[in-house]
């Protein structure tokens, strides 16, 4: 857990230096590093505020269910890029929550009391209800640049979970640790 912090602030430098490289993070490992885990809606609309040199746009997420941590019914989640003043920063595989959407988040709360979503877009899931009226969680592969575990560059691709099925994964993978 150690190693957390210093591998963001290394993903942040990188990005910080005009380029990208995410870490390809497996589903269990978002669940093992995660502070938080929760299912959430994103309401108002978002903020940006500088924290340090970097801008950071602020979400407010309603939770809906949690199924780690204790983190309050409604949380400041930030996602590193924005607008503030007439400044602005783009970080590449930040992803963009829209208001209203409704989400799975895998969070990790820094030091500094900043609340993230583990490995940018990759811990972010979309809930939508498909045809049968059976909620699915979502997120599409991503196109940033993966290296896995030992930096050797990789592919993305996507997940696919039912609600229930997503929250039966977690919670076993937290009980059998």
């Amino acid at each position: 857990m150690r190693s957390l912090p210093a591998a963001f602030l290394l993903l942040i430098s990188a990005i910080g230096a005009g380029g990208s490289t995410l870490q390809k993070l497996t589903l269990d490992e978002m669940i093992d590093k995660a502070t938080s885990i929760v299912h959430g809606r994103i309401v108002g609309s978002p903020s940006s505020s500088y924290h340090g040199a970097t801008i950071y746009t602020h979400y407010s997420v309603q939770v809906v269910e949690r199924w780690k941590g204790a983190l309050g019914a409604l949380l400041d989640v930030v996602v590193p890029g924005g607008v503030a003043g007439r400044e602005r920063q783009v970080f590449s595989g930040a992803p963009r929550p829209a208001p209203g959407g409704d989400y799975v988040l895998f969070l990790w709360t820094s030091p500094s009391g900043l609340t993230h979503i583990i490995g940018l877009s990759q811990g972010l899931l979309k809930v939508k209800v498909d045809s049968t009226g059976t909620p699915v969680v979502t997120r599409a592969a991503s196109s940033e640049e993966m290296v896995d575990a030992a930096g050797k560059s990789t592919g993305d691709s996507q997940l696919t979970y039912t609600l229930q099925g997503l929250a039966s994964r977690i919670s076993g993978r937290i009980q059998g640790k």
